[in-house]
């Protein structure tokens, strides 16, 4: 009898524990220069940046075993570009390269087209062409700004597209960047926790 009255009780207990346990939206992750990021706007800009570079579509889905070093990426890519929105001179010499702009917006497209992966991460996501393009154009503005930090000249005679660069994170010009502007990273930012997708009709 006590041990039926201890299993009823259990039950109860794992019944109620599951039912309270929140379906997580988003969450905040970031902030950059009193601007906060949410896990939505990293995920977005880490899937877009990834089929921009040329690196495999599945690496630009969510995953546990990615998101530190997505977290990482976003968080250096934005400490960049905090330093030129708001600057209106800064704005206009860091312009987007357009060829490598229009590639990058094919190969999206091509992702969209042939992977069933990336759509439903879009759709599911609510990924707007709008937040598409305003994502691509501010990696193409760091782009920009890192090639002129490390003297990287582009695009070639040619015509051809300049190289994608990642930031080292240890060179001087970043380092000093990085003191001289507020960030910091919300509680459990890096522990990955999947966002509910909203199912598409």
């Amino acid at each position: 009898m006590l041990g039926r009255i201890f299993y009823f009780l259990f039950s109860v207990l794992a019944a109620t524990s599951i039912v309270a346990e929140p379906r997580m939206l988003d969450r905040l992750i970031l902030e950059i220069n009193s601007k906060s990021y949410t896990q939505r706007q990293i995920e977005i800009y880490h899937a877009l940046r990834t089929i921009a570079m040329g690196e495999p579509i599945a690496k630009a889905l969510p995953s546990s075993s990615g998101w530190k070093d997505a977290v990482e990426i976003f968080k250096n890519e934005i400490l960049v570009y905090s330093n030129i929105e708001n600057d209106p001179q800064r704005m206009e010499s860091f312009q987007p390269d357009n060829k490598a702009l229009q590639e990058a917006e094919a190969l999206v497209q091509k992702a969209q087209l042939e992977h069933d992966g990336f759509r439903g991460f879009l759709r599911g996501y609510q990924v707007s062409e709008t937040e598409i393009i305003r994502n691509l154009l501010t990696f193409f503005r760091v782009q920009a700004y890192v090639r002129s930090r490390i003297q990287v000249i582009g695009p070639t005679a040619g015509g051809s597209v300049p190289p994608l660069l990642s930031i080292d994170a240890k060179s001087d010009w970043f380092s000093s960047l990085q003191r001289m502007t507020p960030y910091r990273l919300f509680d459990r930012a890096k522990e990955y926790r999947p966002i509910e997708l909203k199912k598409s009709s």
